[in-house]
């Protein structure tokens, strides 16, 4: 019935010394620690491996966090699984030093991004060394802390939806390699005491300080859940209601920073090589949002078609317009910040809007911003105070110093169009001159032909001579050009041969006439010439930078000012957001011509070819694209953006407007009927409110229901033990009154056995056996996670009430 000595330590004997296999130190230097079980350490090795790959993802780089997966999984199999080596503690230290070096020179580079990468990378480093040692607990928290630096530093690498969905992985990850490592780590005293490797646990709680946990792995399981949701439904009410106080405007820093937005995105830089679009067009990385409103004609997208709102099927969204053709390159001549003018911030009389643009633009690497319309009014929603800048001469917007060319900027465009021989007579009568009407502007309404042209055109403009030099200024002699034109030319009535009618048939020559195909081909045949020379002459192929050269340099060949514009056109509808999104493979180049006083668009690129390229290059997935696209936008909307105005107007003020819809129909509710003598009347928006936030209560309730429940089995059952082992506190009373004291070095069964051997004259009967079962009991509560039945417990407390009683008549 009694228990060994050696199961039950003393309290008085001197621990023993641990094994030599748990004597690991961390990074040679540290306090020793036992070695974690490889069921343990798998946890920290994930986290590690995840922590690598989402700093990857923020840096856009492989080397070298892109590499921790494939090392630390690798170093776990051999260290802790096979156990063929491991790394020790002066070699680790000098390895860390090798790591501290090589990461120091990154800061050689001088820039600010560089600084922060230098930090990030030396915690890779540690985290390759320190994954070839033996996985002691410490070193396992030490990976696991490592990791949470790495997402820390990722987090301002960038802030795309994949890294939110991968931080929501992370935690999930995390909490269960830090419930499962404390799950398995085991009692250093009883270790020290008994000098021996503990069994491996079967319960998610361990012996501490003499108490004792019978919780299963799956409810450890289940709770690790439970604390999960309960942490991430209360971060995301505090994100979303607690005020948004940003101590900076500064954005987050891009993966596609620097050198690689450039030449990602030539076709909007102030220079342009002939083919530059040709990789831009294969890519389906997003450029830019847009929203639309027509409010004179009550049209926007979130209940028109793309055509209805935009007046295309494929709307043209304008970049920069450029001048200078020499080499196969175009240039701008008139400089970035030359002829510009402030554009108003106050969006001009609701009467003369046209157009509402509202633009989410990724970063071109440009201070260039995109639009449709001619902008009357330019506003930044989240920089009120900034002014974008135009060119008077062609219209190109460009972005406030202040904004980052490699930064993300959202911005509204209000545009006003009045009629062309509106403006003109407006321009004119400035100046102090008696305007005439043209025949047909008011007696009676312009032809077919004029009302399509006037929606491809500007406003009336003088274009004066050194400008005018400019739009005509062509690279020497381009003998294929000139031959092109008068093809195209041949056989017209020269009467009939307008300028209009001259940049028509150029435009049809290319487009139409099917002579020239389109292709994302950049192959040049004869080197030895000009790009568009060997495109006319030889190729007779290219995409829309040649067919765009060609139109401009024949239109110049004729004495027609002339001018390529690069930016979009098209884009794809989000049936989700309702927004137009527009990706780098929607880039396009076209011309504009000086006819009649206006500059008016010409597009020479076949139509039909190009569609064709565009839905090739197009993801396959189409729907699920769409959806990819709508979390993004939602992600960038409410997480990335969020400011004080935006939160308030998203989510406080319908709140509140929901909650007194909610208060007003339950008052009316209580009160038997309203105002209007209806009966009552519940409001339907403030019910679905109390009905969410019902359910979240109800969710809240349900996922920590677990958690309240087992603390509060578990502090009954510490309590039922406790009541359960005062049965030998009183049985050692009983036995100090007669004489028998337990030694300080006396094990509950020895004390058992010479309070028998004490008492052998007067306890017979069914008290004999009394102290070795109660010692028997009290081992099985306080050293083997037992409880006692409540009978058994009643049976102890009535057999020491008869040795009680039986003691006292002895005295």
């Amino acid at each position: 019935m009694s228990a060994p000595a050696a199961a039950i330590p003393s309290s008085a004997a001197a621990p023993a010394a641990p094994p030599a296999r748990w004597r690991v130190w961390l990074l040679g230097a540290g306090q020793r620690t036992p070695v974690a079980p490889a069921a343990a350490a798998i946890g920290p090795v994930a986290v590690a491996a995840a922590a690598g790959m989402m700093l990857a993802l923020g840096e856009g780089s492989l080397w070298p966090a892109a590499l921790t997966p494939p090392f630390v999984l690798a170093a776990h199999v051999l260290v802790d699984r096979v156990r063929a080596f491991h790394l020790p503690g002066l070699i680790a230290n000098l390895l860390g030093l090798a790591a501290a070096a090589l990461a120091v020179t990154e800061l050689t580079s001088g820039e600010i991004e560089a600084r922060l990468l230098f930090g990030a990378h030396l915690l890779v480093y540690l985290t390759w060394i320190i994954s070839l040692q033996r996985k002691t607990f410490k070193v396992c928290w030490s990976l696991v802390a490592l990791a949470v630096l790495q997402v820390a530093v990722a987090s301002v690498l960038t802030a795309g939806v994949q890294f939110g969905l991968g931080l929501v992985v992370f935690l999930a990850l995390t909490l269960w390699a830090l419930a499962n490592l404390s799950a398995r780590w085991p009692d250093a005293d009883r270790l020290r005491a008994s000098g021996r490797t503990p069994p491996r646990p079967r319960t998610a709680s361990v012996v501490r300080a003499g108490r004792v946990g019978a919780d299963s792995v799956g409810g450890s399981g289940r709770t690790v859940a439970a604390v999960g949701a309960v942490a991430l439904a209360v971060g995301l009410a505090a994100f979303l209601l607690m005020p948004r106080m940003w101590l900076s405007r500064r954005p987050p820093m891009d993966p596609s920073r620097s050198a690689g937005i450039s030449a990602a995105y030539t076709g909007f830089s102030g220079e342009v090589r002939l083919g530059a679009l040709g990789e831009i067009l294969e890519s389906r990385e997003l450029a830019f949002e847009v929203e639309v409103e027509r409010p004179r004609k009550g049209l926007s997208l979130e209940t028109n078609d793309v055509e209805a709102v935009f007046g295309a099927e494929e709307p043209l969204f304008r970049g920069r317009a450029l001048d200078r053709y020499v080499n196969g390159r175009w240039s701008d001549s008139l400089g970035a910040r030359t002829n510009w003018e402030p554009v108003p911030r106050q969006p001009p009389a609701s009467a003369t809007v046209t157009a509402v643009e509202r633009y989410r633009l990724r970063p071109l690497g440009d201070e260039v911003l995109i639009h449709v319309g001619a902008a009357a009014a330019v506003v930044f929603p989240e920089r009120l105070e900034d002014r974008a800048q135009r060119r008077s001469l062609d219209g190109l917007l460009l972005r406030p110093r202040s904004l980052s060319n490699s930064a993300e900027v959202e911005y509204v465009v209000f545009a006003a169009e009045p009629s062309p021989d509106r403006t003109e007579a407006t321009r004119r009568q400035g100046r102090g001159r008696n305007v005439r009407p043209r025949r047909g502007t008011r007696d009676a309404p312009p032809p077919p032909a004029e009302v399509r042209r006037a929606e491809r055109s500007g406003p009336q403009t003088r274009l004066r001579g050194p400008f005018r030099e400019a739009y005509l200024q062509r690279p020497g002699d381009l003998p294929a050009v000139t031959a092109a034109a008068e093809a195209a030319l041949a056989g017209a009535d020269a009467d009939d041969l307008n300028r209009l009618r001259t940049a028509e048939r150029l435009t049809s020559f290319l487009r139409d006439s099917g002579r020239f195909g389109y292709s994302l081909d950049l192959s040049v045949q004869d080197p030895t010439i000009d790009a568009v020379e060997d495109f006319l002459a030889n190729k007779r192929v290219g995409h829309c930078e040649y067919f765009a050269t060609a139109l401009a340099l024949m239109l110049r060949d004729r004495g027609i000012p002339s001018r390529i514009v690069t930016g979009f056109k098209g884009g794809d509808l989000n049936g989700a957001t309702r927004r137009f999104e527009v990706q780098q493979r929607h880039a396009h180049a076209w011309v504009e011509g000086y006819v009649d006083g206006r500059w008016t668009t010409f597009d020479p690129t076949p139509a039909a070819a190009r569609q064709e390229s565009v839905a090739a290059s197009g993801p396959r997935f189409a729907r699920l694209a769409a959806v990819v696209n709508g979390v993004e936008a939602v992600w960038a909307e409410y997480v990335v953006r969020m400011s004080l105005d935006r939160q308030r107007t998203a989510f406080g003020q319908p709140l509140a407007n929901a909650w007194n819809r909610f208060r007003k129909a339950a008052e009316g509710w209580i009160l038997g009927g309203s105002d209007e003598g209806g009966g009552p009347r519940f409001d339907g928006r403030a019910g679905a409110v109390a009905a969410a936030v019902l359910l979240a209560l109800a969710g809240l309730g349900w996922a920590g229901r677990g958690l309240f429940a087992r603390r509060w089995r578990v502090r009954r059952e510490r309590r039922a033990r406790e009541s359960a082992v005062r049965f030998w506190r009183r049985f050692v009373r009983l036995a100090a009154r007669r004489g028998v004291v337990q030694d300080r070095a006396e094990t509950p069964s020895e004390f058992a056995a010479r309070a028998t051997a004490a008492w052998a004259e007067w306890l017979d009967g069914d008290l004999a056996g009394l102290p070795a079962s109660a010692a028997a009991d009290f081992y099985a509560v306080r050293f083997g996670a037992a409880a006692l039945p409540a009978d058994r417990v009643a049976q102890l407390a009535a057999a020491l009430d008869r040795l009680e009683e039986r003691s006292r008549t002895r005295e």
